[in-house]
């Protein structure tokens, strides 16, 4: 009962699609989807979401978090910061780290890395979902993060 309760509440947190990025080091700003955005139905899903904060001495927080109450099956969660110059090249992956879940529930992925100056960053998540018993992929989904300027 403690497990379902404490995902309905992660879930109910999550919906909120409460992604915040920072332009200034230690102020939080928060951005919640309008009402004109269209969020994405998942099968095996209940949430998944990339955040991303400015530190102190050149360094950023990056989050990538899911939700899911389905048993029997693999999750593989990448957590990327991406970055980019605005010339034509576009997003570029800077750093990258993976973790696989077997665990049903809400779980994530926290990386400081640090982030030199001129350019714009952004957290990328992608999450692949597989069937424990095949390995054959049933749901991917991916999300990114508002942008900083550094």
């Amino acid at each position: 009962m403690k497990k379902i309760l404490a995902f309905m509440l992660s879930l109910v947190m999550m919906s909120m699609c409460c992604i915040y990025a920072s332009a200034e080091s230690n102020t939080e700003t928060f951005e919640l989807m309008s009402d004109s955005e269209a969020s994405p139905r998942y099968t095996h899903l209940g949430a998944v979401s990339a955040g991303i904060k400015e530190k102190a001495l050149g360094f950023v927080l990056c989050e990538s978090t899911y939700a899911c109450m389905h048993e029997n099956y693999t999750f593989v969660l990448t957590c990327t910061l991406q970055r980019t110059d605005g010339s034509a090249a576009g997003w570029q992956t800077y750093k990258t780290t993976t973790e696989t879940f077997l665990e049903l529930g809400t779980n994530g992925i926290t990386e400081t890395w640090f982030a030199p100056a001129g350019y714009a960053y952004r957290t990328f998540t992608t999450i692949v979902i597989k069937n424990s018993r095949t390995g054959k992929v049933v749901e991917t989904a991916t999300c990114d993060s508002p942008v900083i300027y550094k």
